[in-house]
Parts: C-alpha cells; sequence; structure tokens
C-alpha cells in the first residue's frame, strides 16, 4: 500500500457450526507488534457476505497509524457480546479470537500525464506540459521526443504539480514527434520513477517569404533575368535548399520559362525573351523538407520596349 494509496483489510469470522456471530462493532483493529502491545485504530462489525463472515476496515497510507514507509502488523480481534463463549454452549458464537497479517507501506505513487498543442510550425516554439499527482512530488521532469531528451532535468513545480518546457523542434522529420515525459524523486517518500504515456504533435514546414526581382525595362531581343529571394524565420536564408521556384509572367508568353532550383536561398533564371510589351511577373516556391511553398506578392512588372 503506498503512502497516498488504500488497502482494505478483512476479518473472516468462523463460527461454530450452525451459530450466527453478526455482531455490531465487535470487531477491534489494533497495529502494534503484538497483540499485548497494539493500539486500536478502528473497529467493525460482523456480517454475512456470500458464504462468509466478514468484518473489514478500509486502512489509508499517511495516516497516525501509517505514515512510515515500513512494515506494520496488523491485528483483528473479534470480541463477541451476548454469548458466553464456552464451547458447547446454547449462545456460543465463537471466540473470542485473533489473528494478523502484515501490510506493508510503500512510498507514494506518482503519475505524470505529459500535454501539448497538437501542432508545431518549425520556428515557433511549443510549450510541452508535465502535470503531477500528487502535485507536491519533488523532483526533476524530463520531456521526451521521439525518445530523446529533450529539455534536460527541469525542477518538478510542487505548488499545483505542473511543469512545463518550451520546445523548439529541429526539423520536419517523418512530420510527427512522439512526446513524453519522465519523473524522477527527490525524496524518498514518493515513488522513485513515473513516467507518462505519449502525445503526438504534428510538424509543420517552417513558413517562407519569397520576394521575385529583375530588371524592369529591356529592349525587344534581350534576354532578362528574375531573381526569386526566400527567407524564413526558422534558420539562416542558406539553409533553404531544394524545391524550386517558378515564375508566372502576365500576357503573351516568353520564352525560356522554366522552374529553377533554390540554391542558399535563392532562385535564378536567365535567358528569358520576351517581345515587347508590359507584364505582371510573380513567382512561386514549391517548397522542401523543413520550409513551406509560398508565393511572391509583390507582382513586378516588367516593360520590353
Amino acid at each position: 500500500m503506498p503512502l497516498n494509496g488504500t488497502t482494505n483489510l478483512v476479518a473472516v469470522i468462523t463460527p461454530p457450526s450452525g451459530r450466527n456471530p453478526t455482531c455490531t462493532a465487535c470487531v477491534a483493529f489494533k497495529v502494534g507488534a503484538s497483540l499485548e502491545t497494539a493500539t486500536t485504530f478502528a473497529t467493525g462489525s460482523v456480517a454475512l457476505v456470500g458464504s462468509e463472515y466478514r468484518a473489514s476496515v478500509l486502512i489509508t497510507g499517511g495516516t497516525p497509524e501509517f505514515n512510515a514507509i515500513q512494515s506494520y502488523t496488523v491485528w483483528a480481534v473479534y470480541q463477541p457480546t451476548g454469548g458466553t463463549g464456552e464451547a458447547g454452549a446454547s449462545d456460543d458464537v465463537g471466540g473470542p479470537a485473533s489473528d494478523s497479517t502484515t501490510v506493508t507501506v510503500t512510498a507514494r505513487t506518482v503519475t505524470v500525464a505529459v500535454s501539448a498543442a497538437s501542432a508545431v510550425t518549425l520556428g515557433n516554439p511549443i510549450t510541452l506540459t508535465a502535470t503531477l499527482s500528487p502535485t507536491a512530488a519533488p523532483g526533476t521532469v524530463r520531456f521526451f521526443a521521439d525518445g530523446v531528451d529533450v529539455s534536460g532535468a527541469v525542477a518538478a513545480d510542487t505548488t499545483d504539480g505542473i511543469t512545463t518546457f518550451n520546445w523548439s523542434p529541429p526539423s520536419v522529420g517523418d512530420g510527427t514527434a512522439t512526446i513524453t515525459a519522465s519523473y524522477t524523486s527527490s525524496d524518498a517518500g514518493y515513488a522513485s520513477q513515473a513516467t507518462s504515456t505519449s502525445t503526438n504533435v504534428t510538424i509543420n514546414p517552417a513558413t517562407t517569404s519569397l520576394v521575385a526581382t529583375a530588371v524592369q525595362t529591356g529592349a525587344a531581343g534581350t534576354t532578362l533575368t528574375f531573381t526569386a529571394d526566400l527567407t524564413s524565420a526558422f534558420g539562416a536564408k542558406t539553409d533553404i535548399d531544394g524545391g524550386t521556384v517558378t515564375f508566372s509572367i502576365s500576357g503573351s508568353a516568353c520564352t525560356g520559362m522554366a522552374a529553377v532550383t533554390v540554391t542558399d536561398g535563392v532562385a535564378t533564371l536567365t535567358g528569358v525573351t520576351c517581345a515587347p510589351g508590359t507584364r505582371q511577373v510573380t513567382g512561386t516556391y514549391s517548397g522542401s523538407g523543413n520550409y513551406a511553398a509560398s508565393d511572391d506578392t509583390s507582382n513586378f512588372q516588367i516593360v520590353v520596349a
């Protein structure tokens, strides 16, 4: 039985054949090394339960009689009333009688539950929360993502049992992280370890911003160069590698248009020729790995004379 738990102690009374030993407050439950020195902490009544006559008491850990981590000798003493207790007498209901058992009190059980938002976007931290019960459990909490310790030891908050850690995923990975939490006690009165069940967090690619540019005027027959610059709050510009940018032009078609690969956050399209006219140019990034797709909203203008 843990210090913060309970156990039901049952005494079974076996009377002489044909006798009814039911009585009120006739079983004394005592605790002590010997019957002679034991002290009474509760009384119980005998009642027929199924085919047995029983008296029971609910023992609670942490009460004055059971407030230490150790083994206790507990006695049940049957003291019948209304009968002589003499063997063979017409009012013989058995007893008095006693028996003992051992109740072992262990450290308080501790449970830990972990929670987090269902999704996070790279570049934005997410709060991981561990809730301990009992709330006063002292020690440390660690948070894990896919089995990897992401927080180190965080002091457990013994005020309300709620411990938090702000975590920023390092990458999209497979798109989902399994979050768990563990508790380590610093007090022998509490279970040494506890582990939570898991919760899943969806990891979304970081948002990106795309700005497309080009020389805004040119002579007919000359080649044009379009450039797209990508940035993100997650990592450096040069971390944006992979994916493509596709440039779109309003009006009559231009030759040499093609999707171009992003390298170090830049995509450059060369060798474009257009007939005379004014056009709006936009760019669209496909997204890749840790970085999400995005569209250029600048709608820059080129004029071919």
